[in-house]
């Protein structure tokens, strides 16, 4: 009995067997493991990774200098200082006031200068600036090594006043040129006489808003009635406004109002008073009161050139009804 209870026992209070020192770490027990032997960098690797980073660096500088550098200034094909993907043509189209040359060095491109250093905005704005009859400028780059220029150029349509001479007057309403007073030219375009902008000169506008819509609109309504020989303009006075045919008729408009059906009464009276007075009679045709709005009070008379100035209303009225005048009912009337 007392040898099997000291056998339990005995079998109770066994210390378990140790575990061994891999299955500690194995376990987590906070044994650290062996340290790994740390590979010490050669001198002579090192050397030679710096110098592969320098020539790296080296190679990416020689690129970016050879890929910007500027050429030569110049026009047409060939090249001075070639760049990578240097222009090798500059060609320019479209201009007919300015020389190819002119454009080219305004805009301040050359070649043998790097596409990728060309700022095409800045070349067409530069362009601009300096050619008043240039009004769009497009820069385009077909390959890597050419450059197109095209040009619009802004259509002249009448030359304006000044105090020395004419300003050829743009369909923009800048002054594109000027011309000397007593100027051949400034006959060969239709005259305007306006009050110009403060500050007009070339490239800068000549007439205000209103005045350019308001010519615009007497030039529309001139060319669609086939009126011809029309060769001034007067937009002084707004309500007084005035053409001038062949320099032998003064036509008064008075106010724009109505202008199209007075262009159109114009047309008509055209072939009646050249019939009855010849093809050099000098006058006026007084187309005003058709800016009334009451069409019994609308009516075109022509005055002889003899009459004007000798003539008072009230005798110019009889004189007309005598059939020494002309005179025209409301068109369609």
């Amino acid at each position: 009995m007392n040898k099997h209870k000291q056998k339990k026992q005995g079998a109770a209070g066994q210390t378990p067997p140790t575990a061994s020192a891999g299955t500690r770490r194995a376990a987590g027990d906070g044994t650290p493991p062996k340290k790994k032997k740390r590979r010490r960098l050669k001198p002579l690797r090192v050397a030679v990774f710096v110098l592969l980073l320098l020539l790296l660096a080296a190679g990416i500088v020689t690129a970016v200098v050879l890929l910007l550098r500027p050429g030569k200034p110049a026009s047409g094909e060939g090249g001075g200082n070639q760049a990578v993907f240097g222009l090798k043509s500059i060609t320019v189209e479209g201009s007919t006031h300015y020389t190819e040359e002119e454009i080219i060095q305004a805009s301040g491109l050359s070649l043998g200068q790097s596409i990728f250093s060309v700022n095409k905005r800045t070349a067409a704005e530069r362009i601009l600036q300096a050619f008043p009859y240039v009004e769009r400028v497009t820069v385009k780059s077909p390959s890597f090594t050419t450059l197109k220029i095209t040009i619009e150029e802004a259509e002249p349509i009448a030359v304006t006043e000044a105090e020395d001479g004419w300003f050829i007057l743009g369909e923009n309403g800048k002054g594109l040129e000027k011309l000397p007073d007593g100027s051949g030219r400034a006959e060969e375009y239709l005259k305007i006489r306006c009050t110009l902008e403060p500050g007009a000169g070339v490239g800068s506008r000549l007439m205000s808003d209103e005045d350019m819509e308001l010519l615009q609109s007497i030039l529309t309504a001139i060319s669609s009635h086939g009126l011809t020989d029309i060769r001034e303009i007067d937009l002084k006075d707004n309500i007084d406004l005035r053409l001038r045919w062949k320099d032998q008729i003064t036509i008064l408009l008075g106010s724009d109002i109505n202008l199209d059906h007075k262009m159109a009464v114009l047309s008509t009276m055209f072939p009646l008073v050249l019939k009855e007075h010849g093809d050099d009679t000098r006058g006026q045709i007084d187309l005003s009161s058709y800016s009334n709005a009451d069409p019994d009070k609308q009516q075109g008379v022509y005055t002889p050139e003899e009459l004007l100035t000798t003539t008072t209303p009230a005798t110019t009225a009889a004189t007309e009804a005598s059939g020494t005048g002309t005179t025209a009912a409301p068109a369609g009337g």
